[in-house]
Parts: C-alpha cells; structure tokens; sequence
C-alpha cells in the first residue's frame, strides 16, 4: 500500500476541537484508509490565519490538505 500523508484544516469561527465533526468526520475517514493524518488545525475563517495553517501542514510534508468549514 503506497503511504499518504494527510494534513487536516477546518476554517471556523464558532467550532472549538470537541464540536468539530467535519474535522474528525475526515480524520475518521483518512484512517479508514489507512493513511496517515500528520496534523489537524482549526483556525478561525479568517484568509491570513488559512493560510498560515496551510503553510505549517505543508512543512509537514502533508502529500494532500483536506479542508473543511469556511
């Protein structure tokens, strides 16, 4: 099986991490997968705070980012 690394991002201005299930709905698909999710962000909907996030997920050498929220 060939290795994916998967970044996750949910842009949201009222989600905390216990009440984002679009975040974990992906985590849970990723690993169904058996790919490896290398870092979760929740920022707020806010463009600079995107793509900071975007940015850090991608210096962990995320092959894919899935976003969600906005």
């Amino acid at each position: 099986m060939i290795e994916v690394r998967i970044g996750l991002l949910t842009a949201s201005d009222t989600r905390t991490p216990e009440t984002d299930t679009s975040g974990a709905a992906l985590r849970e698909l990723v690993e169904a997968r058996g790919w490896t999710v290398v870092g979760y962000e929740l920022v707020p909907d806010a463009h600079d705070a995107i793509y900071r996030a975007l940015e850090r997920l991608s210096d962990l050498t995320a092959d894919v980012i899935l976003t969600s929220g906005g």
